[in-house]
């Protein structure tokens, strides 16, 4: 297969699921607006731009309808629901030889549905109707193009760009909610930061799958576990690994060449990590990373306020070091070491306690209200406007 063509439908399958993806993401966040939880719409809208990659041009400024209708119809926007459609029909076109009738006549007809959107016709009501019928559009493509398409090199590169595109969403999605929402597992939980997790399940349509294994238990660990360890949920991260090293292994072996074993071996041990990984590692590995130590590290030592380590060069080392040996600093789980924050001026809601937060977000704040873009930045801005 010419590679252009392979580059070419590769893209259009990406494009189509980071579209599915989008509207999913918009449709739950517009159905949690109707809960008065304790996270605010702020907070929850400045979560979608993290998650779709914080795109240039997009900004939260308050009002729900005009955020969604620009990253549902705005085609000068890249990550806009309209504007996906397109490239993937674009893609489309340029190997229309390569895919079947029938997905062309499907695909064509979703890029008519979406573009023939007016003004008038872009009501909030219409906007919900809107939504669900990309994503039936979407898999019924989806399905068009399993029962019609043979099976050869073709196909298994549009499951390469699905999955990869999945993959990658999944992982950005549990990666903003659990610095935003998760606690620690021992910590009790209110009702609202349930509804949060049952927000995050049904964006990954995950709920009722969720509950098949675990019943209607929602605890953080097996939240985790499901979404990245599970072998048969088809959003999982371990599920979309697995898809994709069957189709990078079926294209090496229809290509009798060597050209991807440097990709086969990244896969390849991407997919032990996960067949073999444990959750309990993945929460120990977490929790040191989010105390700022290294995401590689063996082991934390905190000692007791009051205490201190020395060293001793008399003493003998336990082992031999090689590369770096480790970091020092401070635990964030002692109140003593906690500092505070204060901002205020034009814009900026006065009196308001945004309670125990992460320095990381403050540089994401500063950024927001100078408005510079900070795309580096590990954690959304604090919700601090009026």
């Amino acid at each position: 297969m010419l590679s252009r063509v392979a580059d070419s439908l590769y893209w259009m399958s990406r494009y189509l699921e980071r579209a599915e993806n989008t509207v999913r993401l918009l449709d739950n966040n517009m159905g949690m607006m109707l809960d008065k939880s304790s996270t605010s719409a702020e907070r929850r809208w400045h979560r979608v731009l993290t998650t779709i990659g914080n795109p240039e041009g997009v900004a939260w400024k308050g009002d729900v309808f005009e955020f969604v209708d620009s990253l549902c119809f705005d085609e000068e926007k890249a990550a806009s629901v309209v504007s996906c459609i397109v490239q993937a029909r674009e893609n489309a076109r340029q190997v229309r030889e390569e895919i079947s009738s029938e997905q062309w006549q499907r695909l064509n007809r979703l890029f008519h549905e979406v573009t023939r959107q007016t003004d008038s016709d872009r009501s909030e009501l219409r906007l919900s109707e809107f939504l669900p019928a990309v994503v039936d559009g979407i898999h019924l493509f989806q399905g068009v193009t399993d029962t019609t398409l043979s099976h050869g090199e073709g196909w298994q590169f549009i499951q390469i760009g699905r999955y990869i595109e999945r993959a990658s969403s999944t992982a950005r999605l549990l990666e903003i909610y659990h610095h935003d929402n998760f606690k620690a597992p021992d910590d009790a939980h209110d009702g609202f930061e349930y509804l949060e997790w049952i927000g995050l399940l049904r964006t990954c349509t995950a709920f009722e799958a969720y509950c098949k294994v675990y019943t209607a238990d929602l605890t953080y660990d097996r939240i985790l576990e499901f979404l990245v360890l599970d072998p048969d949920f088809p959003h999982s991260i371990r599920f979309c690994i697995d898809s994709l090293v069957n189709a990078l292994g079926s294209i090496q072996q229809d290509s009798r060449g060597h050209h991807a074993d440097e990709l086969m071996r990244l896969s390849g041990r991407l997919q032990a990590s996960l067949r073999y990984g444990q959750i309990s590692e993945i929460l120990e590995r977490d929790a040191i990373k989010r105390r700022g130590a290294f995401p590689d590290a063996s082991f934390l030592v905190v000692m007791k306020p009051g205490y201190y380590l020395i060293s001793d060069p008399a003493a003998a080392p336990l082992s031999e070091v090689h590369g770096t040996p480790g970091g020092h600093g401070f635990s964030p789980d002692f109140p003593e070491m906690r500092a505070s924050f204060f901002v205020a001026g034009g814009g900026i809601a006065r009196h308001r306690d945004l309670g125990v937060i992460d320095m990381r977000s403050i540089a994401p704040t500063v950024a927001q209200l100078l408005h510079v873009r900070l795309p580096s930045a590990a954690l959304p801005p604090l919700p601090i406007r009026q």
